[in-house]
């Protein structure tokens, strides 16, 4: 949609209430909360489900309203964010700030009602307090990848409310913590820093892409150093080993025709998630990445779908997904994304084609030993 278009149809302000909103990113939001709340539980009473999703969405404002005007002197040198009303003034910042704030006393107020424990009263204010200080400070610190991991924790202390309130804490819990907290460290460190390398490196900003040496030449052409490249492998690669420890141990107690099915689709999905980050290694335009990178990152977070899927109820799986799909519906960004994965794959498709082809050419070329 154009810009100019924006807030001046019911379409343009639509779009500028969910780019405000950042409507695309609850979907990561929505997941993170439904897989604490599966590792606790196998179904939870629909009051208390409701409850938790608005809990859920108020920690979802808080968040992206502090982040957005922390980084707003930035953004509004960025082409990329030109449709976003606090960008174009149609939102004041005291107004995004004080909508911001009142996250907290509702939040309170929705997890009082849910009748919450000690526990889940903590995981609540880590959670808040943790994304906080990643607003305040993200991008001020000397180590940026430190403060990668006080947002990937912030994001993993609710999947922890979610467990207490709907159920308790398991084993489960403690690797979907954990594998919260390693993607986001990826997603933002990795994924985000090098997104938005171009302008970051133009206002001092300290990203974890600029920390390792990333850089871009004249042209907007993306360099990645090696320690990069390795950085991002090695998050990848934890993220599958968390998620299939406990599958390999069978800590979920799984059926062995289950379990089996389970690991299988974990191991080719992280397959795919490892071909789709080693692809954006040879990207150099960032429309690219972005491309290559949303797709990365989604298939990434099925991983802990895909693990818990056998063990909660129905309808509780249901909700999962729909919390997953339904906002990438809004992301502005998939459609490309969805083109260059389309393209990616028909190119590997034909590359082996044409490589089996050329070995059975070769193989009838060959000739015979009695001929030697």
């Amino acid at each position: 949609m154009p810009h100019n278009l924006v807030g001046t149809t019911s379409g343009g302000k639509l779009h500028a209430a969910a780019w405000f909103v950042r409507l695309p990113a609850m979907a990561t939001t929505f997941v993170v909360l439904l897989l604490g709340i599966a590792s606790g539980t196998r179904q939870v009473d629909p009051p208390v489900l409701l409850g938790l999703l608005g809990v859920g969405l108020v920690y979802h404002l808080f968040v992206y309203l502090t982040n957005d005007l922390q980084d707003l002197p930035i953004d509004r040198t960025d082409p990329r964010r030109a449709m976003s009303p606090l960008v174009r003034g149609t939102v004041r910042p005291w107004q995004a700030l004080a909508i911001a704030l009142v996250q907290v006393p509702v939040a309170v107020v929705l997890t009082a009602a849910l009748g919450a424990g000690a526990d889940a009263w903590m995981a609540l204010a880590a959670a808040f307090c943790l994304m906080a200080a990643y607003n305040l400070w993200g991008k001020r610190t000397p180590f940026p990848p430190l403060t990668d991991l006080v947002q990937g924790l912030g994001w993993g202390a609710l999947a922890l409310y979610g467990a207490a309130v709907a159920g308790r804490w398991t084993a489960l819990t403690g690797v979907i913590v954990g594998f919260v907290a390693v993607l986001i460290v990826m997603a933002n460190g990795v994924h985000g820093s090098l997104r938005d390398l171009v302008n970051d490196r133009r206002h001092g900003v300290r990203s974890t892409a600029l920390l390792m040496g990333a850089w871009p030449d004249d042209l907007g052409r993306l360099h990645l150093p090696d320690r990069m490249r390795v950085y991002a492998i090695t998050l990848q690669a934890t993220l599958t080993g968390i998620v299939l420890a406990p599958l390999i141990s069978n800590q979920v107690g799984y059926r062995p025709i289950v379990r089996v099915s389970t690991l299988a689709v974990v191991l080719a999905l992280s397959a795919v998630a490892l071909w789709l980050l080693k692809a954006a290694g040879s990207v150099q335009d960032t429309q690219g990445l972005r491309s290559v990178g949303t797709l990365q990152l989604t298939v990434t977070i099925m991983l802990p779908i895909v693990l818990v899927a056998p063990s909660v109820d129905g309808s509780l799986l249901v909700i999962l997904l729909a919390g997953f799909l339904t906002p990438l519906v809004f992301f502005s960004w998939m459609p490309a994304a969805l083109r260059w994965g389309w393209a990616a794959a028909r190119e590997l498709t034909s590359g082996l084609l044409r490589r089996k082809l050329t070995g059975q050419a070769g193989q009838r070329r060959q000739p015979s030993g009695r001929f030697r």
